[in-house]
């Protein structure tokens, strides 16, 4: 039997661009639970015609989607990447700015990092409970491709 390679992701983490150029500064996203990627679509065209052998629908990719992003947090009201900044979680909602993202998921000696452009979606949702720390669930809707990188 073969062993698994099957790593935690501990270490993981979300960063949110500030748009600088030529140098762009990312900042890692406290507190985050879980991280939370949909996978991309396409659109399905069909293309079937009179001349259509076998009696099948012929299709091909039409425009994709990239999909969304779920950030789970222990939500801190005074931290300046959850609510009290400019390029916060709250704020880049409160403005609709699309703004360049990163995961960086550190897997053995290696770094392997999606990255990618997106706005916040819905407005981070609070759950308040006296049994558990503050939590809340940010939707983040992905615009475009993403990469994938190999950082040494």
């Amino acid at each position: 039997m073969t062993a698994s390679t099957a790593k935690l992701p501990v270490g993981s983490k979300f960063f949110i661009g500030d748009g600088g150029s030529p140098t762009e500064t990312f900042t890692a996203v406290i507190n985050v639970k879980s991280i939370g990627v949909s996978g991309g679509q396409a659109d399905e065209i069909d293309v079937t015609h009179l001349d259509s052998s076998a009696g099948f629908r012929e299709y091909i990719a039409g425009f994709k989607d990239a999909g969304e992003i779920e950030l789970g947090l222990m939500f801190d009201p005074s931290s300046t990447t959850h609510a009290i900044a400019s390029r916060s979680l709250y704020e880049l909602f409160k403005s609709g700015t699309t703004f360049n993202w990163r995961i960086d998921i550190p897997w053995g000696s290696a770094v392997y990092r999606f990255s990618g452009s997106s706005f916040i979606k819905s407005e981070p949702k609070i759950n308040l409970a006296p049994d558990s720390p503050a939590e809340g669930t940010v939707t983040i809707r992905r615009t475009g491709p993403t990469t994938l990188a190999l950082v040494p």
